[in-house]
């Protein structure tokens, strides 16, 4: 794979492609709370989360109890297109 080779030549692009993984791996693990997520980087535990019940113990997991609590629950209702979503 020549293109990543190119991406992994600078400690800078390889710090800012980690960081790309890590933000999608935290947005899966709370869209889906009960998958069990292990990220390593060169055999070394970077981040892991294990699968929860809910929506609000993933956010705990992912983004900490001090941030969890600063949210505030929501919900938005579209009668037309009788779709319900709770926003937190």
């Amino acid at each position: 794979m020549p293109v990543r080779r190119q991406i992994y030549k600078t400690a800078k692009k390889k710090k800012d492609e980690m960081k790309k993984i890590e933000t999608l791996l935290y947005a899966y693990g709370i869209i889906h709370p009960g998958a069990r997520i292990t990220l390593r980087n060169d055999s070394e535990l970077v981040w892991q989360k294990g699968g929860v019940p809910d929506v609000r113990s993933a956010l705990v997991l992912v983004l900490g109890r001090a941030v969890t609590e600063q949210l505030v629950h929501r919900t938005a209702q579209d009668e037309s297109l009788q779709v319900v979503a709770m926003l937190l």
